[in-house]
């Protein structure tokens, strides 16, 4: 297989153990799998969760979810995916805020547009925080290519991606 996915089943992530993994793949996966690894990529992804709106403004919940949708840290996102509006790296909100990209297809789907705040909430009521701010919508560069075989295939990637690793470790734990 060109790709190989370690993982840990049966539940959401404690902090440890996330960080555990983490360690774990960046040293010491291709000496135990006795395989050189080559392009090793890092991503990893929570348990999906009820995403709300909220609107401007405000701190509460907007209303009814728009979809479940988990979050991935991707470090080599850009060096696949086409940035088509908003910024990659910079959050677009308050300082409180965490910027996150969404494929163009989920964005439609989910009906949401750069600038939008949102965010997890696991009882409708509350919001997780810190309240994300979609800061960039993206297109896969090779949406039928191997990178995307294992994620969610391209276009209908259903996600909210960060590249920046402290603020996926937030909600890694994720109910």
């Amino acid at each position: 297989s060109a790709n190989i996915a370690l993982n840990v089943a049966g539940g959401p992530l404690t902090g440890s153990s996330y960080a555990a993994l983490d360690s774990y793949i960046r040293t010491r996966a291709s000496p135990d799998l006795g395989l050189p690894l080559h392009g090793m990529i890092v991503q990893h992804r929570t348990a999906t969760v009820s995403l709300y709106r909220i609107r401007p403004g405000a701190t509460a919940l907007a209303g009814q979810t728009l979809g479940a949708v988990a979050m991935e840290y991707d470090e080599a996102l850009a060096d696949h995916a086409t940035l088509v509006t908003g910024s990659r790296d910079a959050p677009a909100g308050p300082s409180s805020a965490a910027g996150v990209l969404l494929s163009r297809d989920a964005a439609r789907a989910l009906r949401l547009r750069v600038g939008d705040r949102i965010a997890f909430s696991g009882d409708g009521t509350t919001p997780l925080r810190p309240i994300l701010v979609l800061a960039g919508i993206f297109v896969p560069s090779d949406p039928g290519g191997d990178y995307w075989s294992g994620n969610s295939a391209g276009s209908a990637y259903n996600a909210l991606v960060t590249t920046h690793l402290d603020t996926f470790q937030r909600f890694a734990s994720l109910p």
